[in-house]
């Protein structure tokens, strides 16, 4: 995680994280990728969990999951750093949790996700989009506007790292990618992308 410690002004601040990874892995490494920031780095953290299961990331955190609506998002005063801590639950690790589904910003919000990102940007100093396995109009918005990519994959789901893998390609510069395994890989083939960051945990 050293490499996304924000210790300076081109430091990212928004992270998207795709994950090809069971469900209560993804929660897994998303929290405890938060937490070792929140660690490390003692700067506002926030996780905006946009998976398909949205609300798992608060309650493997032992929060009671509270689930934002797009008329929620909308009532979001963009002026004011107050507005969205009513619409986040904070762990006691100081981190704090915003669980919505990525299809909250497929609507009327939709041509406003540049200017929330950019807001969430001036409220946190590291923000950690938590987009599932799947990549619709919203997640390739959000990509556009990311700092970082992070794709993580694991044994058993090696087709779904490729193809994530493929999609992100030709969405997101490879300087902004990085890829992680975790474990051992099941396919004797190469399992990075030529000129993407990699790592094996």
């Amino acid at each position: 995680s050293a490499g996304l410690e924000p210790t300076g002004p081109v430091a990212p601040r928004l992270v998207a994280l795709h994950a090809a990874l069971s469900s209560r892995d993804r929660r897994l490494f998303t929290l405890h990728l938060g937490l070792a920031l929140m660690e490390q780095t003692r700067r506002r953290t926030l996780i905006v969990d946009m998976g398909s299961d949205s609300g798992s990331i608060a309650q493997a955190l032992g929060l009671k999951p509270t689930l934002v609506a797009e008329q929620d998002l909308r009532e979001v005063n963009m002026r004011d750093p107050a507005s969205i801590k009513i619409l986040t639950q904070r762990h006691n690790s100081g981190m704090d949790v915003l669980s919505f589904p990525a299809t909250a910003l497929g609507g009327r919000l939709f041509s406003a996700i540049y200017l929330f990102l950019n807001y969430l940007r001036d409220v946190y100093d590291l923000v950690l989009l938590s987009l599932g396995g799947e990549i619709g109009d919203a997640e390739k918005a959000i990509l556009a506007e990311a700092d970082w990519v992070l794709l993580s994959g694991s044994s058993g789901h090696h087709p779904q790292f490729r193809q994530l893998q493929s999609e992100l390609s030709l969405l997101v510069e490879s300087k902004k990618r990085c890829e992680i395994w975790l474990g051992e890989s099941d396919s004797e083939e190469e399992i990075f992308f030529p000129g993407t960051q990699r790592q094996s945990i």
